[in-house]
């Protein structure tokens, strides 16, 4: 700053305090302040110099230029003068705004976007309000998001920015979408600048639909099923409805089990921003006896897409026969109810075969020959035909009726085939009551003393069914009727064999009665017999054939003298 006196100069020096200041204007240029100083125009010298450092503040805002005062105090009055103090700030026409991120997924959840609304030069004076709206493209086909309501942001005075939040909310499905551009504008006293922000889709395009079914296994006698197919894409869902058509086919096994399906084709529709479809059809097996093999139906699609086929089995009920049970109606015959007809059925133990069974039978004794007898039963066949559990057939059952006490004759009924096969038994039962005893009898039960030797025929009888054994029965014959009775020749023991299975058996001893002309009692002999059994006994009685005297008869020798 020169101080210059307006003419001469002056003899003594001079003195000038210099000020600098302001306008005042609170939009103009800002400096640091400036302290006074003096400026000292020496004795014979016209002007003076001094110096002082203006400091503006360089800040970002648009503002007036500072027009400075530079005023001084002396002996003498002061002419003043200016510095101008330009600002290097451009006018901002335009504001801009900016988003971070810049970019979200779509399953990132709720997340906070922060907007930047930026002068596009110098700093404003006074505030500046910016009206925030975000808005979606449209698509309706793109990531969907939670409205977001508008907002401001607020540019402070001497401020080239400012900020604000909003939460972006992506509808987080599993539709496989376009990406969403969001558009975040404004609107304010400046034109505004719009920025995006994009959302993207998280989802992996669905390139292939997999069929799947439930019960994936069908019991054959659990009666009519419905059956749920679903078709489920194998990624993200479609922005359009997807329709597959759906085949259900057998296995083609005729040995397989059967059904009656209500539906072989239909269509599963999966609907727009759906993953999957469902569709049902209905299928009855048929509850048979047969031992098959599992049926599997496949279950095959067809689309645009590439469709994976499934399938559902079902199951067969019956276990695999593994042996033949053989069974007999009746399964007891009487020895005495002559030729009976005797059913034999040959049953599988499990489920029915799908070929035919040939059964050969064949009836055997038990080989004990103190059993009841039968006549021979020649072989015979069984047939269980495809398709059924079992099969009968007869044959003819001629026990021996006798009269001998035998044990129970058990036969057996036996098969062969190409299974193993369980006999069964038939018992023929003895009719017969077992003897417990022997009874003797005589013939003749009466012999006169004057026959002379006389033979008797004892027999020994079984009071039962004969014995499968010889039974031997030990006679004695035995006078009881004491001395006064008809006398007899001792009769030695003797044996009476009764044969195995007979029912009786007889000997014979030689009575021979002693012939006299006394009157005597008849002798009764008693004939005894001892053998396993107990022995009734018999008797033989012996008359005397001489009369008692009722006078005396006298007579002389000689008659005549």
């Amino acid at each position: 700053v020169t101080a210059t006196l307006d003419a001469s100069a002056r003899t003594e020096a001079t003195t000038v305090t210099v000020a600098v200041a302001g306008t005042g204007n609170a939009d103009a240029v800002d400096f640091e302040p400036v302290p006074s100083f003096t400026i000292t125009i020496a004795a014979g010298d016209k002007r003076g110099t001094g110096t002082f450092t203006l400091t503006p503040t360089d800040d970002e805002v648009d503002e007036s230029d500072e027009m400075l005062l530079v005023t001084g105090t002396s002996v003498l009055p002061v002419t003043g003068t200016e510095v101008e103090l330009e600002d290097d700030d451009a006018t901002s026409s335009s504001i801009a705004l900016t988003a971070q991120p810049p970019r979200l997924s779509e399953g990132d959840g709720a997340t906070p976007v922060g907007v930047t609304a930026t002068l596009d030069a110098g700093a404003r004076t006074e505030p500046t309000t910016v009206t925030i709206s975000v808005a979606g493209s449209g698509n309706a086909d793109a990531v969907d998001f939670a409205d977001v309501e508008d907002f401001t942001i607020t540019i402070s005075a001497g401020e080239t920015s400012g900020t604000g939040t909003f939460t972006l909310t992506p509808d987080d499905d599993d539709v496989d979408e376009r990406d969403e551009m969001l558009s975040v504008e404004g609107t304010s006293v400046l034109p505004v600048t719009a920025d995006t922000v994009e959302l993207a889709d998280d989802d992996q395009p669905s390139a292939a639909i997999e069929l799947s079914a439930r019960p994936r296994r069908i019991a054959e006698d659990g009666g009519a099923r419905a059956v749920r197919v679903t078709a489920t894409l194998d990624a993200s869902a479609r922005t359009e409805a997807t329709t597959v058509t759906v085949t259900v086919a057998d296995s083609g096994q005729p040995d397989a089990v059967d059904y009656v399906a209500t539906a072989t084709g239909f269509d599963i529709t999966i609907a727009a921003g759906a993953t999957s479809g469902t569709g049902t059809f209905t299928v009855t097996p048929e509850d048979d006896e047969v031992d098959e093999q599992d049926e599997v139906l496949g279950i095959s699609g067809a689309s645009d897409l590439e469709v994976t086929s499934t399938s559902v089995t079902l199951a067969d009920d019956e276990g695999t026969s593994t042996e033949i049970l053989l069974s007999a109606v009746p399964s007891t015959v009487s020895e005495g109810a002559g030729a009976t007809e005797v059913e034999i059925t040959a049953t599988l133990d499990a489920g029915a075969r799908t070929v035919a069974t040939t059964v050969t039978v064949s009836v055997t004794g038990s080989g004990d020959p103190d059993a009841v007898d039968f006549a021979a039963v020649p072989d015979f066949t069984i047939l269980i035909e495809a398709g059924v559990t079992s099969g009968r057939e007869t044959f003819t059952l001629t026990p021996e009726d006798d009269n001998v006490a035998e044990s129970a004759e058990t036969l057996t009924v036996d098969g062969t085939t190409d299974i193993p096969v369980t006999e069964t038994p038939v018992t023929i039962t003895d009719n017969d009551v077992a003897s417990n005893g022997i009874v003797l009898s005589a013939s003749p039960a009466l012999v006169s003393e004057g026959g002379g030797a006389e033979p008797v025929t004892v027999t020994a009888s079984l009071n039962g069914a004969a014995r499968q054994v010889a039974t031997t029965v030990t006679v004695s014959v035995d006078g009881r009727s004491g001395p006064q009775a008809v006398d007899f020749q001792a009769v030695p023991d003797f044996e009476i064999t009764i044969a195995a299975n007979a029912a009786s058996g007889s000997n014979t001893f030689t009575l021979t009665p002693e012939d006299d002309s006394t009157v005597e009692v008849d002798e009764t002999l008693a004939v005894l017999g001892k053998s396993d059994l107990p022995v009734t006994a018999t008797s033989v009685t012996l008359a005397d054939d001489d009369e008692a005297s009722t006078r005396i008869l006298l007579s002389a020798v000689p008659e005549r003298v």
